[in-house]
């Protein structure tokens, strides 16, 4: 059931990142250190107009860090997520997981218990950690939490 709260925190997303170029942009940040304007103009598919109106309205935000330097007597502009970048989308995906239809959020599940699985195959053979033959859901809660840095939402209230 869709609580008030759950309609507020959807009102209530972060309009600078929630704009599916700028959540483009976040999203490739998020995953690597840095990125140049150029890679990020070609992996979003953005001309480069509208990437540099979305920097510019990202980096006012404090959400991105802009750098121009010079790399063998060429310009170059890197782009990096800020901790303020990187909070606002966590708490963007914590809001829209909310809100994301039971089967897509059980088929998340089922990806990341996979890969969970795979990854600690070891850890899930020894029977303590086994309840009824299943896992103990505080195993598999502590183990998403601290290596796939999963929200709150998708971890232990829900397996």
């Amino acid at each position: 059931m869709v609580t008030d709260s759950v309609i507020r925190q959807i009102g209530n997303l972060d309009s600078t990142i929630h704009n599916p170029a700028r959540l483009m942009i976040i999203l490739l940040l998020n995953q690597n250190e840095a990125l140049d304007y150029l890679d990020l103009m070609n992996r979003t598919g953005l001309t480069s107009g509208n990437i540099t109106t979305h920097l510019t309205k990202l980096s006012q935000g404090g959400y991105i860090k802009i750098r121009k330097s010079f790399i063998n007597n060429k310009p170059n502009t890197s782009v990096q997520l800020t901790d303020k970048g990187r909070k606002a989308y966590r708490m963007w995906g914590e809001a829209i997981s909310q809100v994301l239809p039971g089967s897509v959020l059980r088929g998340i599940k089922a990806q990341i218990l996979n890969t969970l699985i795979g990854q600690h195959s070891h850890v899930f053979t020894n029977s303590e950690f086994l309840l009824d033959g299943r896992l103990r859901s505080s195993l598999v809660s502590d183990l998403l939490i601290q290596n796939l840095s999963l929200p709150p939402m998708l971890a232990p209230n829900v397996w």
